[in-house]
């Protein structure tokens, strides 16, 4: 159980570090005197920070604005705050913190007295909100008060305002000490004038429909389960027809007027379906299965999983994949009717017969030039690119024909279009893993560029490299070309303007550092970067550039040491 020390001694720490700091003429993040603050109302870049070595002042809460780096609050004075989640709400952010009160939600109007914890709202531990959604001027996120386990909320921004909006897992008020049961809301999606979630209505006695879908218009009354999608059948003697099952609805998104999601009803008996596409309105009538794609080909009596994945929507239709029993996983397609939801293309011929093993490495839609581009496996080439219109579906090209894949699978950053042009990492069998781009024919898909151009240690993986943000109509990603180690480059598309921004971590050490993506704010890229534990050591902090060499610097020492990070985790935040 987490110590609870007093707000008293968390306001001291503060006021007395924001004077250390202010002294300091911004040293620290300190900023410079109270006139010289810039507006709230500018675009800024909030993150996650620790000021301190040794650990004396704390971390906490800082943002960059008009490139000047501010202190906003010390969260934690004794350990890390974990600050997270941050969500646009209004002129405000709301996030979540661990502090001198436990994980809690917080908010902040970008200024050191509008950053505050918000409510306490587990008094013994942790609340650890998540899910923060913004619906109908009011954010609704899930938290645990340690009286009823996790549950959904709500919260206007005041103390007051933030309240549960239902206890869906009930517990046993009749005992002392009631054990909570979670509702465990997660999901939550907003779809015309209600907020649709997944939670589990089962109580202390096991009695509930289970995880299943539901929807509030913020009251307690209001909040319901839509369907109880998984019923237990009573005529199968094998499962306790009193004993609920879980639906699982999952991947929840709006289209076409529906809210579709992948549910399971079930995997007894010739009306149920197993994990298929469903849509609803909303209403119990409404909410339907799309298609029983996965068909058991050896018997009707059970079920078979079709498993949609990775929705997406493309020129009016709602694509996926999904396996049918038969030809394995392959995009499909839909209208939402049972009679226009098809098998895009069989990429994947298969010869083992009923319940094909492979999933062909299906992976990452992305749509360029009234394209839709995905990596595939057709069983004889490898994984490769491959792009569908909807109608026509054919291998672009196939780069590694002698070794197989070529493209990363299993990834969601695998493509990236910049300047009309798909950008992605691809092997062809002699560089190793380098960026590639294509304008989607096989005469316009290429290497970049060579980055790993040492004789020996080619990449044979590609985890090192990492498509981040566009700036300036260039594209970042991280690389390492065998001599500077993991450092930050960028391309415009063509192999001449394709380098290395700077050797921040010179030599072989790596520059980069994953406390978060670059952000551009005010026509500046910020980013979080290592310059070396050897040689300059100022360990992960934050650094600004314009796209050059030159002015590419390191923006302050927030935590000064070889091995000490100022920078652990940030986020853009433009206000409205």
């Amino acid at each position: 159980m987490k110590d609870k020390i007093s707000t008293l001694v968390v306001a001291l720490v503060f006021l007395s570090v924001s004077f250390v700091l202010s002294s300091c003429g911004g040293g620290g993040g300190g900023g410079s005197d109270d006139s010289a603050t810039p507006s709230p109302t500018d675009s800024y870049l909030l993150f996650y920070g620790d000021n301190s070595s040794p650990d004396t002042s704390g971390d906490g809460l800082f943002k960059i604005q008009n490139g000047a780096l501010w202190l906003l609050k010390i969260i934690n004075s004794s350990g890390k705050s974990q600050t997270q989640n941050f969500t646009p709400f209004g002129e405000k952010y709301i996030f979540s913190a661990c502090g001198a009160l436990g994980c809690e939600p917080w908010i902040t109007d970008g200024t050191p007295e509008g950053t505050n914890l918000l409510a306490n709202l587990n008094l013994i531990n942790d609340s650890n909100p998540q899910e923060y959604t913004l619906f109908k001027n009011t954010i609704y996120f899930s938290a645990n008060d340690g009286v009823h386990g996790v549950e959904l909320w709500r919260t206007d921004g005041t103390e007051t305002g933030t309240v549960m909006v239902k206890n869906i897992g009930i517990e046993d008020e009749s005992l002392l000490v009631p054990q909570p049961i979670n509702g465990n809301p997660h999901d939550l999606t907003v779809f015309g004038d209600h907020l649709y979630f997944v939670a589990n209505d089962i109580d202390y006695q096991g009695y509930g429909t289970g995880i299943e879908l539901w929807k509030t218009d913020g009251t307690e009354v209001g909040t319901v389960i839509v369907k109880n999608i998984a019923i237990e059948d009573p005529d199968n003697q094998t499962n306790d027809p009193d004993t609920s099952i879980d639906s699982s609805p999952n991947q929840l998104m709006v289209f076409n007027d529906f809210l579709y999601f992948v549910a399971n009803d079930g995997q007894y008996g010739t009306e149920h379906y197993g994990s298929e596409l469903w849509k609803s309105d909303g209403t119990e009538a409404n909410t339907t299965i799309v298609k029983d794609i996965g068909i058991n080909p050896l018997s009707n009596l059970f079920s078979y999983d079709a498993l949609p994945e990775q929705l997406t929507v493309f020129n009016g239709m709602l694509y996926f994949f999904a396996d049918d029993g038969l030809t394995g996983f392959e995009p499909w397609r839909t209208d939402g009717t049972e009679l226009n939801t098809v098998q895009v293309a069989n990429v994947g011929i298969d010869t083992d017969g009923p319940f094909p093993t492979a999933t062909n490495n299906l992976t990452y839609w992305t749509e360029m030039r009234d394209w839709l581009y995905f990596a595939a496996d057709d069983g004889f080439s490898g994984v490769e690119l491959w792009r569908t219109n909807g109608l026509s579906t054919a291998m672009v090209l196939d780069i590694n024909p002698l070794d197989g894949d070529s493209v990363v699978p299993g990834r969601d950053d695998v493509f990236y279009v910049l300047n009309g042009q798909l950008l992605f990492f691809a092997n062809d069998g002699t560089h190793g893993f380098e960026p590639w781009l294509s304008d989607g024919t096989f005469l316009g898909t290429r290497l970049l560029a060579d980055i790993y151009s040492t004789p020996i240690n080619l990449p044979l993986t590609a985890d090192g490299l990492t498509f981040l943000t566009e700036y300036q109509r260039r594209l970042y990603f991280t690389a390492n070309d065998g001599l500077t180690g993991r450092e930050l480059w960028s391309t415009d598309g063509t192999t001449v303007g394709t380098w290395v921004l700077s050797d921040i971590g010179p030599g072989y050490e790596s520059g980069y550092s994953d406390a978060f993506g670059p952000s551009v704010i005010d026509g500046e890229l910020f980013f979080s970067a290592f310059d070396g534990a050897i040689n300059l050591g100022h360990g992960v902090e934050m650094w600004s550039t314009l796209g050059n060499e030159t002015d590419t610097l390191l923006v302050e020492d927030l935590n000064p040491g070889a091995q000490n990070d100022g920078v652990l985790k940030a986020v853009p935040l433009p206000l409205p």
